[in-house]
């Protein structure tokens, strides 16, 4: 892989409409001159866009040397942004849920995993921990534990699914059980919750409005013969206008989610849902319905293709609600240059030159005439947004409340 190039993307600056800079965490390797390269551009495990490499840029910093890119896209559109995932065309990809098995500080981590040719890239997603795996070859088989040596040390990782679209063949199955029935209004708390965490991140995530109807969100489901058991997949009615997250991702979310609370993991939940959604308290209390009616007296059970079954129980229950407890709304002064702006579902991005923090800043439909891209472009911005993310994040998510142009 010496001629090829992959990596996350720490910082971009946009130079015009289709071309950026960026610089970024990469796998070693080396760039011929006079060579022409092509890397495809994923977000939340999607593929998003492809950009040409027009030239390769060494910066000199406090912390020493780091390599950018240059690159160049056909769509005047594309944009791209903190934790985007780069990588040569000629190369595949891979996606795995993983956890680590030592201290994770939030960062980007990039090495090669021992004794293969595979490279990795590890990272935040929106549904949790990502290990990008990158090489020449089809097929990544890794095992459940493997060790990934990086330029800040040897790291223990374990590898526990890949990440799999959720559809009709592979649904999100739950089982709901209890001895010896199962009183209607019981199936009906966990089912109207359930289907509240779905169609609601759906919506959010994708800044659909409250009154418009979207297909997409609601969720299919059929049913099998036994104990109460309910398939669930996304519907198939095609995407949305510039939709750049798979129609999966609320039921990843959902599994990841309640698999970190089995694990006891109170700060992992609070970190996945506050740094990524405006509703992270609403979300959370829709699992806690869900979980509640069974968590003592019956079974309910989560399960998808490529995962461990998960058996939620009282510790998930309280899991659950002392995240709840230590999610808090608060506001935030941020100052910083907007990066990127999607007027369509009115949302930009900006990056505290404080905290160093990645903001996604949503703002509603009375504020729209404010966001003229021509107006803010290049121009120091200081924005005042409510949000329940973390002071320790490194993303955050928040909802827009003013802004004053330095």
């Amino acid at each position: 892989m010496d001629n090829r190039i992959a990596g996350y993307v720490d910082n971009s600056m946009k130079i015009s409409p289709g071309e950026y800079i960026v610089t970024g965490t990469w796998i070693k390797s080396k760039l011929l001159s006079g060579h022409e390269y092509t890397i495809n551009q994923y977000r939340n495990e999607m593929l998003i866009s492809s950009w040409k490499i027009i030239s390769v840029l060494n910066f000199t910093t406090n912390n020493g040397s780091i390599i950018g890119l240059k690159l160049s896209s056909e769509s005047k559109e594309a944009f791209l942004e903190i934790g985007d995932i780069v990588v040569d065309k000629e190369l595949n990809i891979e996606f795995f849920n993983v956890r680590m098995s030592q201290e994770y500080n939030g960062r980007s981590l990039v090495g090669q995993i021992e004794n293969t040719n595979t490279n990795a890239v590890i990272y935040t997603s929106l549904s949790g921990l990502i290990l990008a795996a990158v090489s020449e070859s089809d097929g990544h088989s890794l095992q459940s534990n493997i060790k990934v040596r990086s330029q800040n040390g040897l790291f223990g990782v374990e590898v526990f699914g890949g990440n799999i679209n959720v559809d009709i063949e592979n649904p999100l199955e739950i089982r709901v059980d209890t001895n010896p029935n199962i009183l209607l209004n019981e199936l009906l708390n966990t089912l109207n919750p359930l289907r509240a965490f779905i169609v609601g991140v759906s919506k959010e995530y994708n800044s659909i409005d409250k009154g418009q109807k979207q297909h997409l969100s609601e969720p299919a489901v059929y049913l099998k013969t036994g104990s109460i058991r309910i398939m669930l997949s996304p519907n198939n009615e095609g995407q949305l206008s510039l939709f750049d997250t798979s129609p999966s991702l609320p039921y990843l979310l959902l599994y990841k989610v309640l698999a970190t609370a089995e694990t006891g993991d109170v700060h992992s939940v609070v970190q996945m849902m506050s740094s990524n959604l405006i509703n992270a308290r609403k979300h959370m209390n829709n699992l806690l319905s869900m979980v509640r009616p069974y968590y003592k007296k019956g079974t309910i059970e989560v399960s998808l293709p490529g995962y461990k079954k998960l058996t939620l129980n009282e510790g998930t229950f309280h899991t659950i609600k002392d995240a709840i407890k230590q999610i808090s709304t608060r506001e935030v002064e941020i100052a910083g240059k907007i990066y990127a702006i999607d007027t369509i579902r009115r949302w930009f991005k900006i990056i505290d030159i404080e905290t160093d923090i990645d903001w996604k800043i949503i703002y509603s439909k009375q504020y729209e005439e404010q966001f003229d891209l021509s107006s803010i472009e290049n121009t120091t911005v200081s924005v005042s947004a409510s949000t329940y993310t973390t002071p320790d994040a490194k993303k955050g998510i928040a909802e827009y409340i003013n802004i004053n142009h330095k």
